[in-house]
């Protein structure tokens, strides 16, 4: 078993650094948590300088909380689920009655801000929203703590849209 302690608890000790024989850094845990591969300074939690492969990512925020635009917009009795988390999301949300007008449909808030606004690319799981999309009548605005689901007509009432969500984006240092 390797223990390692540090000297301190700040940016300016570090904890294990790794390196290569010519004496450039590997690897470098500081004393306040952050790790830096092929990076001596990383700026975030994990810092990787170059490429980085994985096999999968999970997001380890709760769902993202949404609020629902105005009973013009998704109609009487309207309901919306969000399920997964802030990288990637599933957003299912049936329309109620009365629906009379375009505009914002859905406001989905993020568990943790970004640094800037994100990219968020969503996909269609069914054919009502399969439709939307590609007669460009639903979109996607972004800040560094929402998502705004948009829609240019009249939604359908009674109708249940069903779409995944993946957020690309650095979360704030």
């Amino acid at each position: 078993t390797l223990h390692v302690t540090g000297e301190g608890t700040s940016s300016a000790t570090t904890s294990l650094i790794v390196e290569k024989s010519d004496g450039t850094d590997i690897l470098v845990v500081r004393d306040d948590g952050r790790v830096g591969i092929l990076d001596a300074t990383p700026a975030y939690p994990l810092d990787v300088a170059g490429e980085a492969a994985m096999k999968h990512l999970y997001s380890n925020t709760s769902a993202p909380t949404n609020s629902l635009g105005g009973a013009t917009i998704v109609g009487t009795g309207a309901s919306c689920t969000v399920t997964g988390g802030d990288i990637g999301m599933n957003v299912a949300f049936t329309t109620g009655t009365g629906v009379s007008a375009a505009g914002t449909i859905d406001t989905i808030t993020f568990n943790v801000a970004y640094g800037t606004a994100p990219i968020a690319v969503a996909f269609p799981k069914n054919a009502a929203t399969a439709a939307m999309f590609i007669n460009s009548e639903l979109w996607l605005e972004t800040t560094a703590t929402t998502i705004v689901i948009k829609s240019t007509n009249n939604l359908t009432s009674s109708t249940t849209y069903n779409f995944d969500i993946v957020v690309i984006g650095r979360i704030a240092a």
